[in-house]
């Protein structure tokens, strides 16, 4: 939801709202621990929470690798999706979320080739999108308003 929010544009009305929220998850992330094994969720939460500036770990995402140390060719492309999209809020000395880049950025590569000339669903379609566009312009990286314009254009193909 504050994603969304915060794509479309609008999340300044809730700014209070989403600082509360956002510290409940906070508090929670470290009552609970390291143990979700839902990539979207976890990486979707270190985005938001660095963003707003809280103190995360990169070590959150070493769950999703395999016993070798890199990360799992099987993670569904959603959770790869935004697992990119968390590694640009990386500091110099975080390496592991500079392969968190480079994982993600080949795994969503592959996505792209193996679905560009497939006939997909409304919510493939929605990913495809999403994808294509943070492999070009990551959100990080975009003027708000461009992306709140382009977003809008994207979620009304989604619902």
């Amino acid at each position: 939801m504050i994603d969304s929010l915060q794509r479309l544009g609008i999340s300044y009305h809730y700014k209070h709202e989403i600082h509360d929220i956002l510290k409940r998850i906070y508090e929670q992330h470290h009552e609970i621990g390291r143990e979700s094994q839902d990539l979207h969720a976890t990486a979707l939460g270190f985005f938001l929470l660095r963003q707003h500036s809280f103190d995360v770990s990169q070590d959150d995402f070493d769950v999703f690798k395999s016993e070798n140390g890199i990360f799992r060719k099987t993670l569904p492309i959603k959770g790869v999706l935004s697992l990119y999209e968390a590694s640009y809020f990386s500091m110099d000395s975080e390496f592991k979320l500079k392969e968190a880049r480079s994982f993600a950025n080949e795994r969503l590569t592959e996505f792209i080739a193996e679905n560009s000339t497939t006939i997909l669903g409304t919510n493939e379609t929605y990913i495809l999108d999403m994808v294509k566009r943070a492999l070009v312009n990551p959100y990080h990286w975009s003027t708000r308003r461009k992306e709140a314009r382009w977003y809008i254009d994207v979620y009304q193909k989604k619902t």
